[in-house]
């Protein structure tokens, strides 16, 4: 488009150059000689060469087209059209062509911006361990990098074929990468909208593969006709996940297994945990979610004391708290305990101290799944 705003451009400034006459062999003004002096210096500038040609032969020529040599030249005053470095273009005003020849490596400042974009994404995403796979609107492969071929085991020569999306899934199949769905006509179906980008939402699925890993699948189709895809390896954050939940599942155990009544109270008052302890041998059967409700709950098991307004200005004041402990008693004269600790994170911890069963409930199992 800007190429094109830069020709006609340079086809008015000619028609003004040589309007009238050539300046070499017509009379004209000196304002107008002036102007055209003018012109020449403007079109000398020009980054792609322009000259004039009438049946007599080249009248003239800006320095871009001076500069060619003997065997360039030649073929463009043959006026050929499409040469292997050059487009030639010709405007005819009377009987004298006007001709441009254009680089066709010629790209203006926003084309060679955009050229630096283009390669520095293409950087980036060879850089990238997730597999990406572009496919345009003919549904074929467009785009694609290193961690594709890596992540799935396709060899880049034929990635290099652009294969289109059903034929590309096909392969993964054929070569066990992936999983052979239980009713593969409706997998197949699943792809061909994708392929037409007639799903709303995205592709997501997760692929255990038979060597082990696995694989997070994400499909983006978008309107303009491409499909994206994601392939990422998630084998070792899959399993420091099941890790992580199965190192939680033995805190939650550890601590259902003291004798010691534990519960936790977040920023806002909020319950957070309470272990098997607390809720079997100190509240019972009753429901305990916020600290209003732990409040009234210890006024009706435990003898009047201020301890419970205390803490819940303690729960909500965060700053500069220090551990502190309460005395009480059940009503039915059992002595207890209570340590109030401040977490780190804002949070608040309660232990209840006893060496009886407040509340004589049975133990509930400490099974925990992962």
């Amino acid at each position: 488009m800007i190429l094109s705003v830069i020709i006609l451009l340079s086809m008015f400034l000619i028609s003004l150059f040589l309007v009238g006459a050539f300046l070499y062999h017509k009379p004209i003004s000196e304002n107008l000689n002036q102007t055209n002096d003018d012109l020449k210096k403007i079109l000398d500038h020009f980054p792609f060469a322009v000259w004039a040609k009438p049946k007599a032969g080249v009248v003239w020529a800006n320095n871009h087209a001076k500069s060619f040599n003997a065997e360039t030249t030649a073929k463009l005053l043959q006026n050929r059209a499409h040469m292997q470095d050059y487009t030639v273009l010709k405007h005819v005003i009377g009987e004298d062509d006007y001709c441009f020849a254009i680089a066709k490596n010629t790209s203006t400042p926003k084309n060679k911006a955009t050229g630096k974009f283009v390669q520095t994404l293409s950087a980036t995403f060879a850089e990238l361990l997730v597999g990406i796979a572009v496919f345009d609107h003919n549904n074929e492969l467009s785009l694609f990098n290193p961690a594709l071929s890596q992540n799935l085991g396709l060899r880049p020569e034929w990635l290099l074929k652009q294969p289109n999306l059903l034929s590309f899934m096909d392969r993964l199949r054929d070569t066990h990468v992936l999983p052979e769905p239980k009713d593969y006509t409706s997998w197949r179906k699943t792809f061909k909208q994708i392929e037409r980008s007639a799903m709303r939402d995205d592709y997501r699925e997760d692929w255990d593969l038979p060597d082990g890993r696995t694989l997070r699948v994400i499909g983006r189709p978008h309107s303009s006709g491409t499909v994206v895809f994601l392939f990422e390896d998630v084998t070792n954050s899959l399993a420091m996940e099941r890790q992580f939940r199965a190192q939680i599942c033995d805190l939650k155990n550890m601590i259902n297994a003291t004798t010691i009544g534990i519960i936790v109270f977040d920023r806002t008052g909020a319950v957070m945990f309470q272990n098997d302890v607390f809720q079997t041998e100190i509240i019972g059967a009753n429901e305990c979610k916020s600290t209003q409700d732990f409040s009234n709950l210890m006024q009706s098991i435990f003898h009047p004391t201020p301890t419970w307004g205390d803490f819940r200005d303690y729960v909500k004041n965060t700053n500069d708290r220090t551990p502190w402990f309460a005395d009480i008693q059940t009503k039915t004269g059992i002595p207890v305990t209570v340590h109030f600790e401040p977490m780190p994170s804002g949070d608040t911890l309660c232990e209840f101290h006893t060496h009886t069963k407040i509340n004589h409930a049975p133990n509930v199992s400490l099974a925990c799944e992962a």
